[in-house]
């Protein structure tokens, strides 16, 4: 490769939805290696799993890379990450048993600190410590996570700084009323608990990789995905890695910078400065109705790039505005490419009981889970037993193991007496079940083991669902008020689709959704609190943000766009921002 072709290039790409972004990255890639750069000299890193995973596929897929050589591409956490030794990353599992432990030693800390502290004080004192695992701990932890992540000096006096940004930060505006001495304990407690387990959080890997002895490797290439996302830690990152790399790409779009709640600074991207600013003129995924509403939008972003596009595609598309989910009954059925999204998780319950009410499978995201992950609304493992058990009824055989599943979850009347637990267990069922080769139907069962006497009945007739998702505490709405409420929901999804394939239905937040593409995008127009005081009452960077989110949610849309507006509580705070705009 010749040096003075490439040496010290600084290049920001720009583009909105659908302009190929990550097609001109791969492009980039590609003209290095072209050119002889070897693939462990360029790193490609992102903001997020997704990004990452996209990019890696479509490697494999256009340049026939092999996984080893994918491993170049990465999230910036796992980038510092390896650069780290004998840690081990903090889990679900471990903030649990921290918050388990925390709330043991709640009492003894507020005896200690507390002067004249009496039982009846107790509740005053220290707010409401019943149920605070999931209330005001998140909260304080999560202000605790955006203190590091918007700092810029080091974080060897952590407390202070922390301390120092929380009386800055807004918070009386917390669903809990926060104290200065509960985010300093709750702080030095979280500290404790990681270093006496040997743990580290994802502000920890950056902030560890940051350490002046943590040496970054040397690349010829340097690039950088959804920058708008990216917070003022992790852009310290990017400094360290900019300063030993040779060429430089960023590529983003600040119109959809939506996680600002989260800590990403996208005036950071904006202001970066680069040789070359390049502008990808059109976009291939919008046609012109839902396009001319996208950009009405950004016309209300106070502080932009001006990363302005045209329409490529030749079609007016489909934008209207709707009352009720049932004037679109016809655009949603199985099988039905579709994004159904809201502002918060509060607006998507219309959604979900419209379809649970139908007998329709959906996805939703999965909260636990790092990344783009996504569930359906019947899980696997439930799916299967019912697949089962069908396939049983029609004289196929199953696997052993797959029986071993189906006996657990069927009354006690259809399995003889002391034969459901020998056959359920392991170390006490016949050896041929366990045989991955050996097949099963439902007379060898039945004649030879003494079960499943009922071929009578149908599935969900004699299935005990012990699913964990009958009732979804996590939401507004209960989505099942009980066991038989579930099983006639699986009824009616069964009938409709009786294999329950992979449903393209899917139910999330717009910041759930972004980076995806559907062609049909049903999305609530209804923004309620807190999201109204951040458009009415917050900074110009909070009411910017409240836009973009809008914006984000209505580009997803490939074909039909259709703004429903559901009914909303008197005493909801809300603001129609799309309606002035249709």
């Amino acid at each position: 490769m010749k040096k003075d072709k490439f040496y010290r290039e600084r290049v920001k790409i720009l583009g909105g939805p659908g302009c190929g972004k990550t097609t001109r990255l791969l492009k980039v890639l590609k003209t290095y290696l072209d050119n002889g750069l070897a693939p462990d000299q360029a790193l490609m890193v992102g903001f997020a799993n997704a990004t990452v995973d996209n990019l890696r596929e479509r490697c494999e897929k256009e340049f026939n890379y092999s996984s080893i050589q994918t491993d170049s591409i990465k999230t910036i956490h796992k980038y510092c990450l390896d650069h780290l030794d004998d840690y081990k990353i903090l889990t679900t599992s471990d903030k649990k048993e921290f918050k388990k432990k925390l709330k043991t030693d709640t009492d003894n800390w507020i005896k200690i600190n507390t002067p004249e502290y009496d039982e009846e004080d107790q509740q005053e004192t220290f707010a409401t410590w019943n149920g605070i695992e999931d209330g005001k701990v998140g909260l304080i932890l999560n202000i605790v996570s955006l203190a590091r992540h918007n700092r810029l000096k080091n974080w060897d006096n952590g407390l202070t700084q922390l301390m120092d940004y929380y009386d800055k930060c807004n918070v009386g505006g917390f669903e809990y009323k926060i104290h200065r001495d509960e985010v300093q304990y709750i702080y030095t407690q979280y500290e404790h608990f990681k270093k006496q387990n040997n743990l580290i959080d994802f502000e920890d890997m950056l902030h560890k990789a940051l350490h002046p002895d943590i040496i970054f490797d040397y690349y010829k290439l340097l690039i950088v995905d959804e920058c708008q996302d990216l917070s003022r830690l992790e852009w310290k990152v990017v400094a360290k890695l900019s300063k030993n790399s040779e060429d430089l790409y960023l590529a983003g779009d600040d119109d959809q910078a939506i996680f600002g709640w989260k800590g990403s600074d996208v005036s950071i991207f904006q202001k970066w400065p680069v040789r070359k600013r390049e502008i990808l003129p059109h976009t291939y995924r919008l046609p012109r109705k839902i396009y001319n509403l996208a950009h009405s939008l950004t016309g209300q972003i106070l502080k932009r790039m001006g990363n302005n596009y045209e329409v490529k595609k030749d079609e007016e598309g489909v934008l209207e505005r709707i009352a009720q989910l049932e004037e679109v009954e016809d655009k949603i059925k199985v099988g039905a490419n579709m994004i159904m999204c809201a502002r918060s998780w509060n607006k998507c319950h219309h959604f979900v009981r419209y379809l649970k009410d139908r007998g329709l499978v959906w996805q939703e995201k999965t909260t636990e889970q790092e990344g783009r992950k996504f569930t359906p609304s019947v899980s696997e493992s439930v799916k299967n037993i019912i697949n089962n058990w069908n396939r049983l009824q029609k004289g196929e055989g199953i696997k052993g193991t797959e029986v071993m599943k189906l006996i657990k979850e069927f009354k006690e009347d259809l399995v003889l007496y002391g034969k459901k637990t020998a056959l359920t267990n392991t170390n006490l069922c016949p050896p041929e079940f366990l045989d991955k080769e050996k097949l099963f139907t439902f007379s060898m069962l039945k004649e030879n083991y003494f079960v499943l006497a009922d071929i009578k009945k149908s599935w969900f007739d004699i299935f005990i669902f012990k699913s964990k998702r009958v009732v979804t505490s996590k939401r507004p709405n209960a989505l099942y008020e009980d066991r038989d409420d579930y099983n006639n929901y699986l009824k009616r999804a069964y009938q409709l689709d009786p294999t329950f394939k992979k449903t393209d239905i899917l139910v999330s937040t717009i910041h759930g959704v972004k980076g995806m593409e559907r062609d049909i995008v049903i999305m609530s127009t209804v923004w309620t609190w807190p999201s109204y005081k951040n458009f009415k009452q917050g900074t110009p960077l909070e009411q910017d943000e409240e836009v973009r989110v809008a914006y984000v949610g209505v580009s997803r849309a490939k074909h039909e766009l259709y703004l429903f507006e559901p009914m909303i509580k008197k005493s909801e705070n809300y603001f129609p921002l799309l309606n002035p705009l249709v």
